[in-house]
């Protein structure tokens, strides 16, 4: 009789335990039905990237042209005035993980992780350019070991960027947009200074 009992009680603990997940396989289709509808509808946020750029001001009036894997649409936020200056489109792109690669006769927006393939343009720091604009930068050291630094000063750099120092010269390469490639590159002065 108590081997009866027990028996009848995994029984029971057993059809409540298929009872509850069948409940929580329908909670959960639910909801990814509503995650699926929800991602189907237009996000009010999100703007057509082909409006944004025809409201961008493009330097020597170069046209614009969207790359593989860039989406139609983007976050935006909201914008005051019509016109968008060039500075300020680089920085939207950015917040949606885009760049814009420029050219002779072309400004190419792409996925921010393929930037570094690119031509960068090598800054020295002086230039005038927008904090957003992907850029190489070289920084020779004479006091102190650029490999060395390099693990200390990695996290720094964007995940799309790129920090290196090539053996057989002390100095350290810089991609990353021109912000903070130059924060980053004044750290690396500023220590090289104080080792002397």
């Amino acid at each position: 009789m108590h081997k009866l009992w027990v028996f009848a009680v995994i029984l029971g603990l057993a059809a409540c335990s298929t009872e509850s997940e069948g409940n929580a396989g329908e909670k959960s289709d639910s909801r990814e039905d509503t995650m699926i509808e929800s991602s189907r509808q237009p996000n009010p946020a999100q703007v057509e990237l082909a409006a944004i750029i025809e409201r961008v001001d493009v330097p020597g009036n170069r046209e614009v042209v969207i790359g593989e894997g860039v989406p139609g649409a983007i976050a935006m936020g909201e914008w005051g005035g019509d016109a968008i200056d060039y500075g300020s489109f680089l920085s939207i792109l950015w917040n949606n993980r885009l760049t814009a690669i420029e050219g002779d006769e072309l400004i190419s927006v792409i996925p921010a992780s393929g930037v570094r393939s690119h031509a960068l343009l090598a800054v020295d720091g002086t230039e005038d350019l927008p904090e957003d604009q992907w850029v190489s930068r070289l920084v020779v050291l004479e006091n102190v070991d650029g490999n060395g630094l390099i693990p200390i000063f990695r996290p720094l750099v964007a995940g799309e960027g790129h920090l290196a120092s090539p053996h057989g010269v002390n100095a350290v390469i810089i991609v990353d947009r021109f912000a903070n490639a130059n924060r980053v590159a004044q750290m690396l002065e500023a220590l090289d200074r104080n080792a002397e």
